[in-house]
């Protein structure tokens, strides 16, 4: 009977050790946390009224070596106040760090790089965004044609600083302040609804081939912005804007 009784409790002690090794296991695995749950619930209405949020905090990443330049912080500063609703202002916090060492730099890394270093999250009456200027390329390019930047979620953006600066400073290239200000201006412009992405179009504007962007190619929600084409139309220091059916539509969701 003892032999039995003893049997048992081996037995029992392998399978409580083993339920707790799943346990641990399982609260090894990174989920998304809270505050990046509700992240995902942000709409384009959040960034352009203040219905909801009356402030905008930014979290700007960057790689050491890219830190953006003072002139395309107060151009990304007066562009969303031109078009957000926020009475209580835009808080741009910078932030240094060292990056992760990769040339070619996917979305899964900067997710990353995001969870490690974000600070702000949207709460109370406090909108929040994330940038990250990378010192990388996007792993997605192709050919010659590299991406410059892109929006994912719901409130972030990454540029690819290391993609920008290859294609400015020299002779007939734009200045780095002049192509990150309008590639930024461009993610911003998704994250806002553009085109036909959470804010609807008051007249149809948008380029049914390359979708979610603007068929006026004079427009900074054109698709070409965002590649390294756009330069060849930058030689002139003139940053594009927002044309009228993109500001029309901003307006009809809540925005100036």
């Amino acid at each position: 009977m003892s032999s039995k009784v003893d049997c048992y409790i081996h037995k029992m002690k392998i399978i409580f050790k083993l339920i707790l090794l799943v346990a641990f296991i399982q609260s090894c695995k990174k989920g998304p946390s809270k505050a990046e749950t509700a992240e995902s619930l942000i709409t384009p209405v959040d960034f352009l009224s203040d219905y909801k949020f009356k402030s905008l905090r930014i979290d700007l990443v960057y790689d050491q070596g890219h830190s953006p330049s003072p002139e395309t912080i107060n151009n990304i500063k007066s562009f969303l106040l031109k078009r957000l609703k926020k009475p209580e202002g835009i808080l741009v916090n910078l932030k240094e760090i060292n990056g992760i060492g990769k040339i070619n730099i996917s979305l899964e890394d900067i997710k990353e790089i995001e969870r490690k270093n974000r600070t702000y999250y949207s709460k109370e009456n406090s909108l929040a965004c994330f940038i990250y200027l990378a010192n990388g390329d996007y792993s997605e390019n192709t050919g010659s044609n590299n991406i410059l930047g892109i929006n994912y979620g719901s409130t972030s953006i990454v540029l690819f600083g290391k993609t920008i600066n290859s294609l400015t400073g020299g002779i007939g290239k734009p200045s780095y302040a002049v192509l990150e200000t309008t590639v930024c201006k461009h993610e911003f412009g998704h994250l806002m609804g553009l085109v036909n992405k959470g804010s609807g179009m008051v007249t149809s504007h948008i380029d049914a081939r390359h979708g979610k962007h603007c068929n006026n190619p004079n427009c900074l929600t054109y698709y070409l912005v965002e590649t390294s084409d756009v330069v060849s139309n930058l030689l002139g220091g003139n940053i594009p804007d927002l044309d009228s059916n993109c500001i029309k539509d901003l307006r009809s969701n809540g925005g100036k």
